[in-house]
């Protein structure tokens, strides 16, 4: 509650994040709608919807000029939601390549108009609290590199990595329009891959925002990104993964200032590891996290399918027997950072 406060600014703030953050993680609804955004048409929606604005001399993985959707509160001076959600990320020049050609490389396939995707994006105060009064800015990554890609050059087949400009872009021609100096907070929120995100640029955000003469509150929210890698023989594979997007990507070094100024990581890939990015976030960042994550559990231990996984973890939960100690180990390491640092905040699902 002490630590919180200040992201709502209300007696309620404990229950207001618990139940938005957990809300968050349990929106399907919302995954869907996104999932519809990077494969269907138009979309039609009566009121409350969100508009898409493009910006100007971006890159999308294809070249087209990236976007966002936005939707304004009914007072003007309302705090902010930049929500980025989850997004297929690209390792190699043939995944970006054949990337670049569908919606999620693309934003010109995008629609002009999405609906309310419920979550913590929802309009209605019902299910979303507080948040439902902020403004909404949804920026999804259609860099493929959670915004941190920072390459000059143009890759073969015409795919561009210049995440970092998207963002930075964003910020200078959207929020520096927006009279900040009369909001009290912004809450960068972010899930799955728009976790990493978050963590990668949550300070560089905070410090372009006091350039605009923002005074207020810049705190981070992330789900689902904090991936329990340290299981025998999945930290390899996930470290080799990383090691590629560090190697493909070239990210913008003022990205990674906090995480510089303790040296370079040991290891390739291990500067892109949700917990040691945590470690160097300044800002408060709340982590909300599934304690069984079947999408994790699949990838750390190959061979499950969707149903085998569930299974485990139901077998676990009801007592008769315990997913492998190293899992609960490698949850534990974690969100560490999160519970080890009184700047933070942790909500772990256990179901």
């Amino acid at each position: 509650h002490k630590l919180w406060k200040p992201v709502i600014g209300r007696k309620s703030a404990a229950v207001s994040i618990m139940a938005a953050c957990g809300g968050l993680r349990s929106a399907t609804r919302m995954w869907l709608a996104m999932a519809l955004l990077l494969q269907a048409g138009e979309v039609k929606s009566e009121g409350n919807e969100l508009t898409k604005q493009e910006l100007p001399g971006t890159f999308c993985l294809d070249g087209s000029p990236a976007a966002f959707y936005v939707r304004r509160a009914a007072d003007p001076n309302a705090s902010w939601l930049i929500y980025i959600p989850d997004a297929p990320q690209c390792l190699s020049p043939e995944s970006c390549s054949a990337m670049a050609k569908t919606r999620a490389g693309s934003a010109s396939m995008w629609p002009s108009s999405i609906p309310d995707l419920g979550g913590i994006t929802s309009w209605n105060a019902g299910d979303n609290g507080d948040f439902a009064r902020f403004h909404l800015a949804l920026l999804p990554a259609c860099d493929a590199s959670s915004f941190a890609s920072n390459r000059t050059e143009v890759l073969k087949g015409g795919v561009y990595l210049r995440g970092r400009q998207t963002l930075d872009a964003f910020l200078d021609n959207f929020l520096a329009l927006q009279k900040l100096t009369e909001t009290k907070r912004v809450l960068v929120a972010g899930s799955g891959s728009g976790g990493v995100a978050v963590l990668l640029a949550l300070d560089h955000i905070a410090a372009r925002l006091n350039q605009m003469g923002f005074k207020g509150d810049t705190v981070g929210a992330v789900d689902g990104a904090m991936i329990p890698s340290r299981v025998a023989g999945f930290e390899p594979r996930v470290l080799a993964s990383y090691a590629d997007a560090e190697a493909l990507w070239s990210p913008a070094p003022p990205l990674y200032s906090s995480r510089s100024e303790r040296g370079p990581p040991p290891e390739p890939g291990e500067g892109l590891l949700p917990a040691n990015l945590l470690k160097g976030v300044r800002r408060p960042v709340f982590v909300s996290q599934g304690a069984f994550d079947c999408a994790h559990i699949r990838r750390a231990f190959p061979g499950l399918s969707n149903a085998s996984a569930t299974a485990a973890v139901g077998v676990a939960l009801q007592g008769r027997a315990a997913l492998p100690a190293a899992w609960q180990r490698a949850v534990r390491s974690a969100v560490g950072p999160a519970v080890h640092n009184p700047g933070h905040g942790l909500f772990l699902i256990a179901c």
